[in-house]
């Protein structure tokens, strides 16, 4: 529930780069922007100027400067094995047959 609560402050547990492990790809701490359908938006706190979190096409790339399209836009689901965590899938990927739902 906290991960679609409009406004919401959520801390990140890092997950290395596969191809640059020392590479941080995002603040730890993100903004949450509900969106209709349980879908939302994540934003860097201390760049309140800043884009949103953007998923590329090729998927090769995430960086800031996102809008709110789909590939700014993420589906929340449940994780297993992990008591409370979560899964962001890619909208822009969903909505392009790249990625599969539960």
């Amino acid at each position: 529930r906290l991960l679609t609560t409009h406004g919401a402050l959520v801390q990140l547990h890092p997950v290395p780069d596969a191809v640059a492990p020392a590479r941080r790809v995002h603040p730890g701490v993100v903004r949450v922007t509900s969106l209709a359908d349980s879908r939302i938006i994540l934003s860097d706190p201390l760049q309140p100027n800043g884009g949103n979190l953007k998923i590329g096409p090729n998927g090769h790339r995430a960086d800031w400067n996102g809008g709110r399209g789909p590939w700014a836009r993420f589906e929340v689901a449940a994780s297993t094995g992990h008591d409370g965590a979560v899964q962001l899938r890619s909208v822009g990927h969903l909505e392009a047959g790249r990625s599969h739902s539960p």
